[in-house]
Order: structure tokens, then sequence, then C-alpha cells
């Protein structure tokens, strides 16, 4: 046996101990046969009689008996196991060293182990090539198969996280989860509160509606009745339920199909009520987003006691999701905030907006033109500097021309005054995103554009018509007005613009 760079570790044979050369010995193993490798691979070469493989470990089968069934669900065998997977620095060792664990059977601690290391691994490095992602496939694979014959020894604790953990790996597979939430079910009576919130996050998050390696759409059906029992969980342990803990199931559950009775929400609000001073902003903005999503209207006197709270804790809004689903919350419950309240909002807004992608960008103003709210000039112009700087970086594809649309619909229903340079620019975009608009958009472009004030040259002019006429069967009747009236009025800009030539 050999050890990095030189050396032996021939007493883990029984042999008298002899210090490596360079490294460290590991601890001792619980892997009684098979061959595995350690370290990233590299050409090995022998060389006096020994094996050297540079920043390789390779081990071969120990000549020990192997571990009695009786044995194997002690703590010091699976700690063993735990601190052999611990030790792998990457998915490839960590493939190894599950392929033999497999073999002999792994029990729950070492799934458990595997799958959060698994997790970590790909935190630090995430895959960059198809080779690699089939390997993460594989080992999570590995996993998965050895979850079945241990199923019904797992405790409540143990199935929501191995839930959790497969629902991290976005790993899907229907036997194992009719498995894991047929156990669930059953345990239901054990079933702690964090318990219960993690399964129900774990199946909301990648089961009711992804898709797998393939493309292809993936939904798990989710029994009414077993939702409805992680609610009554939920509900039995309210009081002590952490107000992010409580955020963020409200969240899920709003993700589902299943609607809880009304007391169910009436006894949730009160609880919001009565502890509103110990959640941050953004958790209240998930608590009302989720709400609206379930069509619960809460009394005048809740939202104000909430958005009270927001108020005082402003600075928690720090990206435009909770703003943005805070704002489509409010527009649905019909309640107007006071103005001050917007003004402080637009001010956290305005000191994070910076870090805002093209996508939150063009859907934050989309809500403020649902809600009719025109924030101040120094706003509008932050928000078209940074804008033009995200557009500038991004690539030309379906989604971008669909933020691009969004943005100029939502700037003239709000009647804010672009520069002359930004609309110069926006109108430049415009025209190389006709292609890829769809029929809507591009009516929405073209309408948005005149509204705005803006005077297209030939180019442009000719690319709209270009684009109307390709379209003009699946133009509605109103849309069909949009366009000629925008277009109109274009006409007229540009007989003007050449009389005065």
């Amino acid at each position: 046996m050999v050890c990095r760079r030189g050396g032996t570790w021939d007493h883990l044979r029984g042999q008298p101990h002899r210090t490596p050369s360079r490294g460290h010995a590991p601890p001792r193993v619980g892997i009684q046969a098979g061959t595995f490798q350690v370290g990233r691979p590299r050409a090995a070469k022998l060389q006096a009689g020994r094996l050297q493989t540079g920043g390789l470990t390779q081990t071969r089968g120990l000549k020990s008996a192997p571990v009695p069934a009786q044995h194997a669900r002690q703590r010091g065998n699976w700690h063993e196991r735990k601190l052999q997977l611990l030790a792998t620095t990457s998915v490839i060792n960590l493939n190894r060293v599950v392929s033999v664990m497999s073999q002999q059977g792994m029990e729950c601690a070492s799934i458990k182990s595997a799958l959060q290391h698994l997790i970590h691994l790909l935190g630090k490095a995430p895959p960059s090539s198809g080779i690699e992602r089939q390997l993460v496939i594989n080992t999570a694979q590995t996993l998965t198969a050895c979850i079945p014959p241990i199923v019904s020894s797992l405790s409540a604790q143990d199935v929501a996280a191995i839930t959790c953990s497969l629902a991290k790996l976005r790993h899907v597979d229907w036997d194992v989860l009719q498995l894991l939430m047929d156990a669930s079910y059953e345990l239901m009576p054990d079933m702690t509160l964090n318990s219960a919130s993690s399964m129900m996050w774990a199946f909301q998050r990648s089961y009711v509606s992804t898709c797998d390696r393939f493309n292809f759409e993936f939904k798990f059906p989710l029994p009414s009745e077993w939702i409805a029992a992680l609610a009554d969980v939920l509900l039995k342990d309210l009081e002590q339920c952490s107000p992010t803990d409580l955020s963020m199931t409200l969240t899920t559950m709003s993700h589902m199909s299943h609607r809880q009775p009304v007391t169910w929400w009436s006894q949730v609000c009160d609880l919001v009520y009565r502890k509103a001073e110990q959640f941050t902003g953004a958790e209240l903005s998930r608590v009302v987003h989720a709400l609206a999503v379930m069509q619960v209207r809460p009394s005048e006197e809740w939202l104000s006691t909430v958005l009270g709270r927001i108020e005082r804790n402003m600075h928690s809004l720090n990206s435009s999701t909770p703003v943005h689903c805070l704002l489509r919350a409010l527009l649905w419950m019909q309640y107007r905030p006071e103005a001050s309240w917007m003004e402080k909002l637009m001010l956290q807004v305005q000191k994070r907006m910076s870090t805002f992608d093209l996508k939150s960008m063009s859907q934050l103003l989309l809500a403020l033109s649902r809600m009719q709210y025109q924030p101040s000039s120094r706003w509008s112009n932050d928000f078209q500097k940074y804008t033009m700087r995200s557009l500038s970086k991004a690539e030309s594809s379906s989604q971008t021309a669909r933020a691009h649309a969004t943005i100029l619909c939502a700037f003239s229903k709000l009647r804010l005054q672009p520069t002359t340079d930004w609309l110069r620019n926006m109108a430049h975009l415009a025209s190389s995103f006709m292609p890829l608009y769809t029929t809507k958009e591009l009516v929405m472009v073209i309408w948005s554009q005149q509204r705005l004030g803006h005077d297209p040259d030939d180019d442009a002019m000719s690319e709209v018509q270009r684009q109307v006429s390709a379209r003009k069967n699946s133009l509605t009747n109103q849309q069909a007005m949009t366009v000629l009236v925008a277009l109109s009025r274009f006409t007229q800009k540009w007989k003007a613009r050449k009389k005065n030539k």
C-alpha cells in the first residue's frame, strides 16, 4: 500500500508504523475490499519496485474480514465511513468511494453524509462539461439505489434530510420519491416542525414541476391528503416556528395547487400580526406575496401593521425579488400604500439598483406601472443608466428581447421622460431584437416608441414595416389598429423631417 509521494501505510495491516515521507496518514477506513483512488489522477510509473503516483493515492483491498451484518449500523463503522467520504476533494473521488461502499450496502448516516458532501463539492466547483455532469448523475443514482433497502428503518428527520438533499441536487427518481413520501406519511405523527417544512420545500422545489437532465417536464403528483397532513403538523407547532421558516413555508405552500381552509390561514395571519416585530422586511414581503397567491385578503389593519414593520426594516429588502413580489401582492389586494412609504421603498431600491439583473429591473418597472406609481426623475435617470449597462452585457435572446420590450412599455405607461441618448440606444436595440419579439411584444415596442416621442430613421422604419408585413396574419384587430396608428404618426414625423431637409 502506497502513501502520497512515497512512504507506506503498513501500520494499517498491523505492521510497525513508518512515517510517510510527505503528507499525513489518513484515518483508518472501514472498507475491506475493492480498489479506489483518492486525489487527482496522474501518470503513474513504477520506480524501485514501488508504485509512484505523484498526487494520487491508490489503495488496495485490505486483508481483513468483512464487517458482520449485526455491527453494520454501529456508530464506529459509519463514523469511519463518514471520515472516508469527507476526505474526498472532488466528485470523481467521491464517486469511487461511494461505488465501493454501495457494494456492501450503505446505512442511512453514510447516505446522508455522501449526499451532503456531494452538494458541498458542487458548490465549490460546479460541473463544467458533459462528462462531469454525467459523473454527478452516476453518483446520485448510486446513492439513490441504496435508499429502498433501508427506507423502513428511517426516522422522520432522516426522510426529510434525504429528500432535501435530493431536491438540492435536482435528482429525480419516481420510485424513490414515492417510497420517501409513503414513509413520511406513516411517520407524520412523529414529524417535527422543521421536518415537515423541509419535506414540503423539497417536494415543491424539485418535483412539483421541473425538468430532468433530458429536458422533459417532470411532474410528481402530490396528494392533497399528504399536503394537508403536513400543514396540520405546521399548525400544531406554529408558535415555535421561526419567522424565517414560516415565511419560506408559506412561500412553498403558495406554489402548490392545494389550498388550505380559511381557518388555517386566519391562525397564520394572527401569528404574523402578533409577532410582526420579529420578522424582517424581506420575510414579511414573502408572507404578503404568499397570501396574495393563495387569494387570502387580510384586513386593512393587518396590512397597515405589516407595512409599518417593513418600513422600519426597509434595509432588508436587498434584492429586487421581494420588492416586485410585494408590489404585485399589494396590487392584487387593491391596497395602495401611502406616498411616504413608497418613497422610502424607492429610495431603498435606488441604493441596490446596481446589483439588479435585467430581468429583475424589467419586473420591477412592470409592477410600478401596474400600480400607476411614477418614481422621481432622479430614480428614473439611475434606472436608465443601469438598464443600458445590463442590456450592453446581455446576450441577444428572446429573454433579453422580452425584458427590453417590458421596460419600453412600462416607461410609456408611466409617462416617464427618458433622455435622448437612452431612447436612441433603446430604439437601436429594438431594431436588432425585431426578429426575436413575439407579435404582442412587437406591437408593444412600436406603440411605446411613438408614445415616448421617438423619431425612427429610414432603416428602422423599413425593418418595422418588414416585420409587420411578415406577421400581418397573426395580428388581432386591436393590434392591427395600434400598429397602424403608430406607423401613421411615425410617417408624419418622417415627412416633416424630409421637408425640413
